[in-house]
């Protein structure tokens, strides 16, 4: 979550000239939005499924947890990646 929204700093080398999405300011603040928003639903949806008392949520807690970081991570590193000059 500290971390993540860095991504908006990809936007240093945007000009006129330039088309990406984090050359925007939705871009860039979906580069904070999305660590700061989705950790926290990650980390009460993972602790309230861990302490249900269906074992399935228990072990797919983790799982569910984890991929939801990577996809994280994938998103803002798309976004900070999408710099396409003209």
């Amino acid at each position: 979550m500290l971390v993540l929204p860095l991504g908006a700093m990809a936007s240093d080398p945007c000009g006129s000239a330039a088309d990406g999405l984090i050359c925007t300011a939705r871009g860039q603040a979906l580069c904070w939005r999305i660590p700061w928003f989705g950790g926290p639903v990650l980390a009460v949806a993972g602790t309230a499924a861990i302490l249900a008392p269906v074992r399935a949520l228990r072990y797919g807690a983790v799982l569910a947890w984890a991929v939801g970081l990577v996809a994280m991570v994938v998103w803002v590193g798309e976004i900070a990646n999408s710099y396409h000059p003209r």
